[in-house]
């Protein structure tokens, strides 16, 4: 029973630290997908997912002649409503200006989507429970399904994307590769400089922007996790400090016959370890389980199983063995060896 509980509160710690840390990676996943070192959007804009930029489209040509720059590419890019007629939800769309810079990256696929079609992600794909080949619609406009691929975002082409947007020429971000001889920070500044109207971003610092909106629910997965913990230890706290009730005499004959604190603390301790780590072993792969089932069902919700992470909730397990072993010690101090030649 006692293993069961634990493995019921590890369960809880570990599917609540993956569960976070997936949405977390989730958000900014899309920046650093990308192969742009430096992000440039408008003046006053924080980050991809909860700002909009608007900037002009000449920006791009602006930037492309800066000392560093070895490449610069147009980016629309928004949440949009994507659905099949019957199912509908939120999706990043982003289209590029030329597609260059993903094309060299191996991705052209996804960067020159045909007119007419889209690329979309494949989690979001299952959301909606849409296949190649089928339509979807945004808003009132109709596209194929060119492809489905691993990624963060869905892909329209620039022309598709600028008529659904309504933004004319204008765009919303600018991706910039830098040059392998040039400094990042240095470039970002001189871009800075040139354009007064507009803002040159790291691509980790923009993406940790984005993150910084799902860090602010950090306390409140804190306090799960901390439930979780007490819920457990308190498990194993009651389990062995009953058993060490029930073996009252046990402990007392020990007791009678030589045995030191030390040597009894230690059985009691050996015990709150076992248990703690019975139940690890049994709620981590349950925990896993759980997770991916969850991602099949919920798409949005992505799991993350970094073993760092797991190991980090073996240390949790371990000092809540620690912690639930004191009661059932200060039980075993009062333990009177006289007991044993009571009738």
């Amino acid at each position: 029973m006692a293993v069961f509980g634990v493995a019921v509160s590890v369960f809880l710690i570990v599917l609540i630290q993956s569960l976070f840390m997936g949405v977390r990676d989730s958000f900014g996943a899309m920046v650093e997908e990308l192969p742009f070192d430096v992000w440039v959007a408008q003046d006053g804009t924080y980050d991809i997912e909860r700002s909009t930029s608007i900037l002009p489209g000449e920006y791009t040509e602006s930037i492309a002649d800066i000392s560093g720059v070895k490449g610069a590419e147009s980016i629309l890019g928004r949440r949009v409503v994507i659905g099949t007629g019957d199912r509908q939800n939120l999706e990043f769309v982003i289209a590029f200006g030329s597609g260059e810079v993903l094309s060299q990256a191996g991705a052209k696929e996804r960067a020159t989507p045909a007119s007419g079609e889209i690329v979309l992600s494949s989690r979001f794909a299952r959301t909606i429970g849409a296949g190649t080949g089928e339509p979807v619609w945004i808003g009132e406009r109709s596209f194929t399904i060119a492809s489905i691929v691993p990624s963060s975002f869905s892909v329209l082409n620039m022309t598709d994307a600028k008529a659904t947007f309504g933004l004319g020429d204008r765009i919303n971000y600018i991706g910039v590769i830098v040059s392998e001889s040039a400094d990042a920070s240095l470039v970002a500044s001189r871009i800075d400089a040139k354009l007064s109207d507009a803002n040159a971003i790291g691509r980790g610092a923009f993406a940790d922007r984005s993150r910084a909106a799902i860090d602010s629910f950090s306390p409140v997965f804190g306090i799960l996790m901390a439930v979780g913990f007490i819920v457990g230890a308190s498990i194993i706290s009651l389990t062995i400090y009953t058993s060490t009730i029930e073996k009252a005499r046990d402990f007392g004959i020990l007791k009678a016959l030589g045995a030191t604190r030390a040597y009894l603390y230690r059985i009691v301790t050996v015990q709150a370890f076992a248990v703690g780590l019975c139940g690890f072993a049994l709620g981590t792969p349950v925990a896993y389980g759980a997770a991916q089932g969850i991602a099949e069902i919920v798409p949005e919700f992505t799991t993350i199983f970094n073993p760092l992470y797991v190991f980090g909730v073996l240390g949790i397990v371990l000092l809540m063995s620690g912690v639930s072993s004191l009661l059932p010690v200060h039980r075993i101090s009062r333990v009177d060896p006289g007991t044993v030649f009571r009738a």
